[in-house]
């Protein structure tokens, strides 16, 4: 998944990696590409839409968010057609952003749900 930076791009593996089963931050791994951006959607609207599509539940409200978002989401992807790596940097550390980014994260998802 691409993010616009470091600490962004940590808190979306840390999420991901934290689901279960969990998996330690040093198998996070962030790399600095070079691409070429063609959207940029809320993180959370994806998740909903995954249960959505396997409950059954309204999409239409949602597809447009993820495509003309409306409102300040806290976490986005970023979507491209090619990416080329340039190099690996460090994650940042968990204390420096996981709790905080999970916390704006949750909020997303809430509002996510209700839509």
């Amino acid at each position: 998944m691409a993010a616009g930076g470091i600490r962004d791009a940590t808190t979306f593996a840390a999420i991901q990696l934290y689901s279960w089963p969990p998996v330690p931050h040093s198998a996070i791994h962030v790399y600095r590409v070079r691409l070429k951006a063609f959207h940029v959607g809320p993180a959370a609207v994806v998740e909903e839409l995954q249960k959505r599509v396997t409950t059954g539940g309204e999409l239409r409200q949602l597809v447009g968010e993820y495509w003309e978002p409306t409102g300040v989401w806290h976490l986005s992807e970023l979507l491209a057609p090619w990416f080329s790596v340039i190099e690996e940097v460090p994650a940042a550390l968990e204390r420096e952003i996981y709790m905080p980014m999970w916390v704006s994260y949750c909020k997303d998802q809430e509002r996510a749900q209700v839509l």
